[in-house]
């Protein structure tokens, strides 16, 4: 198992922002942009209906949101060309984000009913499940399961990088709050690197060999012998063949 380095990931998001920060900073403008405006117009509502359905419209509108901006943040940080646009057009991962962002909230939230601690170790643990819907297009239930997997072993690590998070956070405040735009930037690339890694390291370390494919009945070998050839043949050696005349050929 491979320790991950949290200098590393801010380093690399620091680098990532650096490359990307344009593009990036007009991203966050436009999700920003649509969730407080949406926020203003409910606001202004005196209707209390009418404005029950927009603040409905608005968390549902958020989720796609948020699957757009990972999603487009995981296409930088590969090194593919990423657009505005798809922000807006991730409808096929909506609903298995929405339940298992749902069920890791009641996760975490159970866990911190139960003395605090669990739910902390809980929120570790399955962190990245909404990432691997997204990612890697999974059921909700089995990113959860893959999310315990790949934090296994990690989780005091990844509390401490919770710390270093709110330091890039409160350097980013410092700077005249200016500073919290590109801070919010290297977090986003710096958690996905964390992700990446730890993905990675677990999908090597328990990599299937495709060259031996394996039953439901153990490893199939067709070098291994039966228990009548080793009775017949106990030295293990291979029976001659007889060679072939006119005599054992019956001519």
């Amino acid at each position: 198992m491979h320790i991950f380095s949290k200098k590393e990931a801010i380093n690399t998001g620091w680098e990532l922002m650096k490359k990307h920060l344009g593009f990036a900073v007009i991203v966050y403008a436009v999700y920003f942009g649509i969730t407080f405006g949406i926020g203003f117009l409910e606001n202004g509502i005196e209707n209390g209906v009418l404005s029950f359905n927009i603040m409905i419209i608005s968390y549902l509108l958020s989720f796609l949101l948020v699957i757009g901006l990972i999603k487009i943040f995981l296409k930088l940080y590969d090194g593919e060309t990423a657009e505005i646009s798809e922000l807006f057009t991730n409808y096929d991962r909506y609903f298995n984000y929405l339940a298992c962002s749902g069920l890791v909230a009641l996760i975490t939230i159970g866990g911190l009913i139960l003395f605090i601690v669990p739910g902390i170790v809980w929120g570790l643990k399955y962190q990245y499940a909404p990432y691997l819907v997204i990612d890697k297009n999974m059921k909700p239930m089995e990113a959860i399961r893959k999310s315990g997997k790949i934090t296994y072993g990690h989780k005091m690590n990844l509390f401490l990088f919770w710390f270093v998070s709110l330091g890039v956070v409160i350097l980013g405040f410092l700077c005249c709050c200016i500073g919290i735009i590109p801070a919010g930037i290297v977090l986003s690339f710096a958690v996905i690197h964390i992700y990446r890694k730890l993905l990675n390291d677990y999908d090597n370390e328990h990599k299937v060999n495709t060259d031996s494919p394996i039953s439901e009945d153990g490893p199939v070998c067709d070098s291994i012998p039966s228990l009548e050839s080793v009775a017949q043949n106990p030295s293990g050696q291979a029976k001659a063949e007889e060679p072939k005349t006119p005599d054992n050929l019956g001519l």
